[in-house]
């Protein structure tokens, strides 16, 4: 009885995708040395995706539609480091603080976002095609 209920409790882990950085994250702005906070251009935010199992999508955050421009977006691969402590992708690590992230590139960029709450800002992941030949 013991080991099922251990079963299904990884089971569930696995499926919904227990990492703290699941969800979509908007650019809040740029951290300084002294840790102040410059807020980014509304024009050029960056939002991200982490999606389970370990795909990350970012895109350009159109502030007038309130949604990530479909032509913008991009896929990536991410793993988790330091028992869920730490997201890397390429050249960027990310940890998480509540309902904010801040991302290092190459030690050197400091970038902090905030956890989107309600509908999705990122296009749909799949696309139908056109049915008609206009």
């Amino acid at each position: 009885m013991r080991f099922s209920v251990i079963g299904l409790c990884v089971m569930f882990a696995l499926i919904s995708g227990c990492t703290r950085f699941s969800g979509e994250w908007l650019e809040e702005g740029t951290v300084a040395k002294d840790g102040t906070l410059t807020p980014a251009d509304s024009d050029r935010r960056v939002a991200m995706r982490f999606d389970w199992p370990a795909t990350v999508r970012y895109g350009s955050y159109a502030d007038r539609a309130g949604v990530v421009d479909d032509e913008t977006v991009q896929w990536n691969r991410y793993w988790t480091l330091k028992n869920d402590q730490v997201a890397q992708t390429g050249a960027m690590s990310a940890t998480v603080d509540g309902d904010h992230m801040t991302t290092v590139v190459e030690g050197d960029v400091i970038k902090r976002f905030v956890k989107v709450k309600g509908p999705s800002i990122f296009p749909p992941e799949v696309k139908c095609p056109p049915l008609s030949t206009q």
